[in-house]
């Protein structure tokens, strides 16, 4: 896992039509109107996906169709990279319930359920230190 600093190609897998549905939020109804936040941080394997951890410890998984099938594999490397080169305790995913599979990896990757608020899965996942 590495620091992805190609904004352009983070971009453009973002705004990829397989992915923007999914991350879009009402605020970016339209991709050109799309700016990545400055103080994210953008991770990448492959350089064919988007790991995010956001600046309220919200986390991302941005993967393109071609690779979702080594997803487990990549967010189980994408939450280890978080706990040894953060000091963080503790990451937030939050899914719409129509990304049934996206709740499942989230729960296979070790996150816990703890509610759900205006159609999102509120998940969090607790780091022994």
């Amino acid at each position: 896992m590495i620091v992805f600093s190609d904004r352009e190609k983070i971009k453009e897998i973002l705004t990829h039509p397989e992915i923007w549905e999914r991350v879009r939020n009402d605020r970016y109804v339209d991709k050109s109107q799309f700016v990545l936040p400055e103080n994210w941080l953008y991770l990448t394997e492959t350089g064919n996906e988007v790991f995010i951890l956001s600046d309220t410890y919200h986390i991302h998984a941005n993967i393109m169709p071609e690779t979702r099938h080594k997803a487990y594999f990549m967010c189980k490397r994408f939450i280890e990279w978080i706990k040894m080169n953060t000091d963080l305790d503790l990451i937030h995913l939050n899914i719409h319930k129509k990304h049934e599979n996206a709740i499942k990896l989230g729960l296979l990757c070790g996150f816990c359920e703890v509610g759900i608020q205006d159609d999102r899965h509120a998940m969090v996942l607790r780091f022994e230190r």
